[in-house]
């Protein structure tokens, strides 16, 4: 089984006026390709996922995994580019049996109303109609009906804080 595994998490706040750009990104983390493993030790979603490939001894194909502190809705550039970050990879080693992304779900991009349901068609797009797709969200997360269309399944965090990233990560893994 070959799953692809990525990630583009942001919280977005359209009262702060500067745009998020790559920046705060590197602030945090951008994993791209096979330096997405380095999460596998960590308390995050990915990581979640990656053990539950593991104990499946499912081949993970790995795009990239971004986050970035609450801030500002995404530039346009910058939303490009995280966007072709984890689309291209995944064109690339097609074909594959499923795909998991761990999103916000509240994620503004001053060039899209729907990044996060845009992700999921465009990934939808590559992999066809028969392939599982999941999406992990945070727990206020805004489903849209993109969101619905392109996914098979949504998993969201159930606790606040938020001290349940890594089984949600299982979760949602599990389910595909």
């Amino acid at each position: 089984m070959r799953i692809a595994v990525g990630s583009l998490f942001q919280e977005s706040n359209e009262f702060v006026s500067r745009h998020t750009e790559l920046d705060l990104f590197h602030n945090s983390y951008i994993y791209e390709r096979e330096d997405l493993h380095l999460l596998a030790p960590t308390n995050t979603e990915v990581a979640g996922v990656l053990a539950i490939c593991k104990e499946n001894d499912a081949e993970v194909v790995p795009l990239t995994a971004a986050a970035c502190v609450p801030s500002g809705s995404l530039s346009k550039a910058c939303y490009t580019y995280l966007r072709k970050s984890i689309l291209a990879p995944m064109r690339e080693a097609m074909p594959v049996d499923g795909v998991i992304l761990c999103l916000h779900g509240s994620m503004t991009v001053v060039s899209e109303g729907d990044p996060e349901g845009d992700l999921l068609e465009a990934v939808r797009e590559i992999v066809g109609p028969r392939v599982p797709i999941v999406a992990t969200l945070d727990l206020h997360a805004w489903i849209t009906p993109k969101m619905v269309s392109a996914a098979t399944g949504l998993v969201a965090y159930t606790h606040y804080p938020h001290d349940d990233t890594y089984s949600t990560g299982e979760r949602g893994a599990s389910l595909l």
